[in-house]
């Protein structure tokens, strides 16, 4: 296995405070550096030492970049002053006149509806839009219905090659299906919207340095699912990609909160059942992903406003214990992250919205590699889903996989849940007695029901 560790972080000059959220006081200065002391022989422990996992590195040295973005809206928090001879000032830009910019990108032009309709009397399966100055697409596929689209069961891994769609820098691709309801969207440069161009790399480099970072100190793991028909360690270890034949490490980390049983919601495992020594480092680790959550709420509430809002209302009203160890931002509106690292299990999310067809997955590639598209089935259609492009999709209908690529790859996705919060509420006790498991601390311990059935709780969070 690949031995190489990280080259240096990339260089920051001091910002200014305008670039940086006052929110967090703590996450703009630097983390503490490491303590200088003399290896001993309990010092080990602090090292991930498994055979297999790739590179290790000492806990202490981890360098987790902790800075905090703001959006070109929040930068712009004063309008500017009224010019010479004008009476007022130039209106300040709101995230909502982003939303909406992006979401007039998504739509028929009146003038194309008449053609829209013509194009679907005639039998054609595809009918596109492109108009605007940064020449968005818009597709409409007449032989794609959302709501007669059965969930997805077990698909398998595909070798299909679709044409790929180029799409300008700047610009939006919009896939609606024959009800003009939006299926797939796509953003070419989507953190840059949000961020600007200087920021958005910035927001970019250092999600990636830090990704890199938590890798070497708490190697990934191959995911298991209660499901008995997925074996997602298997589609893994079958190497469709070549990862594991090149060294790197592989594996998928799931941040938050999802679905178990038929019932229960729980806190994933790499949220909370982490190393002692390695909590410090994910605590700040999952601040600084909020600077990719501000911008995928702000594209999310351009493709789907109400979805995004609703989210954001259910984890807003949660309680802080259940919110600590994964809530990235104060408007948090995902309840789950998934992180691949050199690894994509895309194919099997369709479990992951048994109760919510509607959902929608946002993801986001970071890291150096070639290839890589993002093929979407029912389209027919292959994205250059390269470093910094935002995808959004119905992942409950449709059947979307990731093309071969090389180098180092991650995929960062977010999604949501909403029954979540009403779990919360209701099922919420005050702690009765404390237990001890084998091998573990003491955690209080919450009855859920009459009936007996319990949850077992550790630092206000739920661990089942």
């Amino acid at each position: 296995m690949s031995r190489k560790f990280m080259s240096k972080p990339p260089d920051r000059e001091r910002l200014r405070s305008g670039f940086i959220i006052p929110t967090y006081e703590e996450d703009m200065l630097p983390l503490k550096p490491p303590r200088k002391k003399k290896l001993r022989q309990s010092f080990i422990t602090d090292f991930v030492i498994e055979e297999g996992t790739g590179a290790i590195k000492a806990v202490q040295l981890a360098e987790i970049l902790p800075y905090q973005y703001q959006p070109v809206t929040s930068r712009e928090s004063h309008p500017d002053p009224p010019q010479k001879g004008t009476k007022r000032a130039r209106k300040h830009m709101t995230d909502r006149d982003i939303e909406k910019r992006l979401s007039n990108d998504m739509l028929l032009s009146a003038s194309n509806l008449a053609e829209c309709e013509s194009a679907r009397k005639r039998g054609d399966k595809v009918f596109t839009q492109t108009c605007g100055e940064k020449c968005h697409v818009v597709e409409v596929f007449f032989e794609v219905d959302l709501d007669s689209m059965p969930s997805k069961q077990k698909p398998k891994f595909h070798t299909d090659h679709y044409p790929t769609i180029e799409i300008p820098a700047g610009a939006v691709y919009t896939a609606l299906d024959c009800n003009l309801r939006r299926i797939f969207v796509y953003f070419n440069k989507g953190i840059e919207t949000v961020y600007g161009a200087q920021i958005s790399q910035r927001v970019l480099d250092d999600t990636t340095w830090n990704i890199k970072e938590y890798t070497h100190i708490n190697p990934p793991e191959f995911p298991k699912d209660p499901n008995p028909n997925i074996d997602w360690g298997a589609f893994i270890l079958s190497d469709p990609w070549d990862c594991l034949s090149r060294g790197d490490i592989s594996g998928v980390y799931h941040w938050g909160c999802w679905r178990e049983s038929e019932e229960d919601f729980c806190l994933t495992t790499d949220s909370i059942m982490v190393p002692d020594c390695v909590k410090p480092v994910l605590d700040d680790f999952t601040k600084t992903l909020g600077n990719m959550t501000r911008a995928h709420r702000i594209l999310l509430g351009a493709v789907d406003k109400d979805y995004r809002d609703k989210g954001e209302r259910m984890i807003t009203g949660m309680r802080m214990g259940l919110k600590f160890p994964w809530v990235t931002d104060d408007n948090d509106c995902f309840s789950l992250r998934t992180c691949m690292v050199n690894a994509q299990v895309d194919q099997y999310y369709g479990d992951a919205f048994s109760n919510d067809e509607d959902a929608w997955l946002v993801m986001t590639p970071l890291g150096e590699f070639k290839g890589g598209e993002l093929c979407v089935k029912e389209l027919g259609r292959k994205f250059p889903h390269s470093h910094g492009t935002v995808g959004f999709i119905r992942a409950a209908k449709l059947e979307f996989f990731t093309a071969r690529w090389t180098g180092e790859r991650y995929s960062l996705e977010c999604l949501q849940s909403m029954q979540i919060p009403e779990w919360a509420k209701i099922r919420i006790r005050r702690p009765n007695r404390r237990v001890t498991l084998v091998g573990e601390e003491n955690y209080d311990v919450y009855d859920i029901d009459e009936d007996g059935e319990e949850f077992v709780w550790m630092d206000d969070s739920l661990v089942v």
